[in-house]
């Protein structure tokens, strides 16, 4: 497949103009190539973030006012002035802080297409090896494992595809079988409850998530936390958790937390 069908498929799959079968295929497709799913989830966080209007609304806003105090001040005959001096000055006060707000908003705006590009590219999805269920043995035979195993690999299938409210659903039924976290840690499925809500967009949420994970899921949490905090526009506390992965010697979200904290400064 070319380089544009295959960007033509991933836009009608976002789009929803596939035909049910069309889209079945697709989705077995993305269960089956974990970075075509990345590919998809990164192109449904760039849509997203693309698709606020607010800062060009402002700028025509203040383009069509300046363009109208012109056409007013061309029906007056005769202006004082002080008049004169008071429009111009007001004039090139507006623009003056329409160019600041414009230019500052779009820093941000780069800033937050950033991350989200960091939140698909760099999470590394639903880890490879199954929990407790994945070792052999007696227990594997159990009725709770050989129950909860085949739900497991729909989770990673959900995540994979980028389809995170059907994954979070799946998680809620995981914890619902295994509601002592037998199987899999605590820790484990609270950390892919918060990347699920903050895939969603539900970043306060989500931040509030993360924050409860310990290890071994801490470090990707840690660093996932970050983009959160900046997606909420707290820079300076984004600032300090990027600062505190870029100071150890071994972290495996070191060299994007690097980028991110240029990014921010």
């Amino acid at each position: 497949m070319d380089p544009q069908s295959y960007y033509d498929q991933i836009e009608a799959y976002l789009q929803d103009e596939l035909s049910p079968a069309a889209r079945a295929a697709f989705e077995e497709a993305m269960a089956e190539n974990p970075e075509l799913g990345k590919e998809v989830a990164l192109e449904r966080a760039m849509q997203q973030t693309l698709r606020e209007k607010d800062v060009r609304d402002f700028r025509n806003s203040v383009q069509h006012a300046l363009e109208a105090q012109k056409e007013e001040a061309g029906k007056k005959p005769r202006l004082s002035p002080i008049y004169v001096a008071v429009s111009i000055a007001a004039s090139l006060l507006l623009a003056v802080t329409a160019t600041w707000w414009w230019q500052n908003t779009q820093k941000m705006a780069t800033i937050e297409q950033l991350a989200s590009m960091y939140l698909v590219q760099s999470d590394p999805g639903i880890d490879l090896l199954d929990p407790e269920f994945s070792r052999d043995g007696d227990a594997s035979t159990s009725p709770l494992i050989t129950g909860v195993a085949p739900e497991w690999d729909k989770l990673r299938a959900f995540y994979a595809a980028g389809d995170y409210r059907a994954a979070m659903e799946q998680l809620q039924l995981l914890k619902g079988a295994d509601p002592t976290f037998s199987l899999f840690s605590e820790s484990e499925w609270t950390y892919y409850a918060g990347m699920c809500q903050l895939h969603l967009g539900e970043t306060q949420k989500a931040l509030a998530t993360l924050e409860q994970v310990d290890a071994p899921f801490l470090e990707k949490a840690t660093f996932f936390q970050a983009i959160a905090l900046i997606k909420l526009d707290r820079k300076e506390e984004a600032k300090s958790v990027l600062n505190s992965i870029t100071s150890q010697d071994a972290h495996s979200f070191k060299e994007p937390a690097i980028e991110l904290s240029k990014a921010l400064n």
